[in-house]
């Protein structure tokens, strides 16, 4: 979990060095992308700074819908991990008990 946390981070920062600038055009793809690592941003946001989390030059419809499926593709892989993870240690102390 803690990999995966991080690795978003490191993306995060990533794209915000290098597709949040106005003159790089946005599109379905990058909108799935942007919605991936959006949930990365919210410790640096929490802390002060004040990152991109949107493209301001998109494609309009298609980046708005692939920025929506990446929120939810992360928003589910977290929670699956999460969900997963509980199940072990449930198991776990199934087995000493």
């Amino acid at each position: 979990m803690t990999l995966f946390v991080a690795s978003l981070a490191w993306l995060q920062g990533w794209a915000a060095r290098s597709s949040y600038k106005p003159e790089n055009f946005a599109d379905f793809k990058m909108g799935i992308v942007h919605g991936i690592l959006m949930p990365a941003a919210l410790p640096a946001l929490l802390a002060g700074h004040d990152l991109p989390i949107y493209a301001p030059n998109n494609s309009g419809c298609n980046y708005k819908i692939g920025y929506i499926l990446g929120i939810n593709t992360c928003g589910t892989l977290f929670f699956a991990m999460a969900y997963w993870g509980m199940g072990r240690r449930r198991r776990k102390m199934d087995d000493r008990g």
